[in-house]
């Protein structure tokens, strides 16, 4: 009888044990995070910045603050605090103006040197 029993668990596992094992191998598959979470003051630390940033939004570039130009760059002095895309907005508005003015920055400007 003990056979018997044995033979209608074995006829019953094929259904379950199939998903319970790509359970397993999905779990064993599974990258595993090479660096440790980060500590939970750090959401905090993110909001502030984040606040922050968003408070100097307003920011608008201005010509004293391009640093450099030329004909494929421009170095600009950017706050801190200062989101980057704010900043990228604000450069044509700043070469627009530069252009109307006949304003110009570059190596023989004295800027650096």
């Amino acid at each position: 009888m003990a056979a018997t029993t044995s033979s209608n668990s074995d006829q019953a596992d094929p259904t379950t044990k199939p998903t319970s094992q790509i359970t397993l191998q999905t779990l064993e598959n599974y990258p595993v995070p090479l660096s440790h979470p980060p500590p939970p003051i750090s959401k905090d630390m993110e909001l502030c910045r984040a606040v922050s940033a968003k408070s100097k939004s307003l920011f608008g570039l201005s010509r004293p603050d391009v640093i450099f130009q030329d004909q494929w760059l421009v170095v600009v002095n950017k706050p801190q605090g200062v989101y980057c895309e704010r900043v990228l907005e604000s450069i044509p508005q700043v070469l627009c103006h530069s252009d109307e003015s006949g304003e110009s920055f570059g190596l023989g400007d004295g800027v650096f040197g």
